[in-house]
């Protein structure tokens, strides 16, 4: 008797820590500690991981008389992240009226620029829920152009937003 109520604990054990694995980390999600601000603003960010997700391309449209489209897929790296601040947005002067980017810079240890990277708005989702005092913005940066090397050496990423002065 001993030896099955034993049996049966230890099973209990087994499943109960198969299942305390984060949704993120059953899908294949790595978690990461980087410092991530906006304009040198802390956005607070509670929850951070880089994880493979696939991506889709496409367009469509009309000419002359008959209808065109193309489209593909491919799988990438995306650092999400969920953060209580949201980003710095920046008017600068651009010939573009229409310019419209997430600008990140990558620092090491030192506060040292690694790289800077910008974005189009196809590149980067952000879902945000705005009740009252607690703010959520949730964060999926598409990083197929990013060295993971360069990663590797980040310890702080600086999120800016840019616009075009003309768009007034």
């Amino acid at each position: 008797m001993r030896t099955i109520i034993s049996l049966f604990l230890l099973l209990q054990c087994i499943v109960f820590s198969v299942n305390a694995q984060s949704l993120t980390e059953a899908l294949g999600g790595i978690k990461t500690n980087f410092q991530i601000v906006s304009d040198n603003v802390d956005l607070k960010v509670t929850d951070q991981f880089i994880i493979q997700r696939a991506n889709k391309k496409y367009k469509k449209g009309w000419a002359g008389e008959g209808g065109y489209g193309y489209g593909y897929g491919y799988q990438s790296f995306h650092l999400e992240f969920v953060a209580h601040e949201s980003y710095v947005t920046k008017e600068i002067d651009h010939k573009d009226r229409d310019y419209n980017k997430l600008v990140l810079t990558f620092y090491d240890t030192n506060d040292v620029i690694l790289g800077t990277r910008s974005w189009g708005r196809s590149d980067v989702d952000i879902l945000f829920h705005l009740p009252g005092d607690s703010k959520h913005y949730f964060y999926s940066i598409d990083l197929i152009d990013v060295p993971v090397v360069l990663l590797s050496e980040t310890a702080k990423i600086d999120i800016i937003r840019e616009v075009s002065g003309r768009a007034k």
